[in-house]
């Protein structure tokens, strides 16, 4: 991951590009034991040391109940409503 974040920032940097990282939460888990904080950290610094805009979604999903936010009870891909909390988020990044 360290490796593809530096070529990833390199390609950007060539093409003046802004780099947008979203980190998107396991929805299986409940949040008050959510057992991922860690590496949703390590992946936000690693992606602030190579100048991303890091965008943790977990902010924003977290005063929903993870369950509401999966597509069904068995597939816990994202939902619709996710998609629109997403693009609020991007929004909100943007005009900040």
């Amino acid at each position: 991951m360290v490796k593809g974040f530096e070529n990833i920032r390199d390609m950007a940097d060539q093409s003046d590009a802004k780099v947008f990282l979203l980190i998107f939460p396991d929805f299986w888990h409940n949040w008050d034991t959510y057992p991922y904080l860690d590496i949703h950290e390590q992946v936000s610094a690693l992606g602030e040391d190579n100048g991303f805009v890091v965008i943790d979604l977990l902010d924003y999903f977290s005063v929903y109940p993870p369950a509401d936010l999966r597509l069904s009870e068995t597939d816990g891909h994202a939902n619709e409503p996710v998609h629109t909390l997403v693009a609020h988020a991007l929004l909100e990044t943007l005009v900040e």
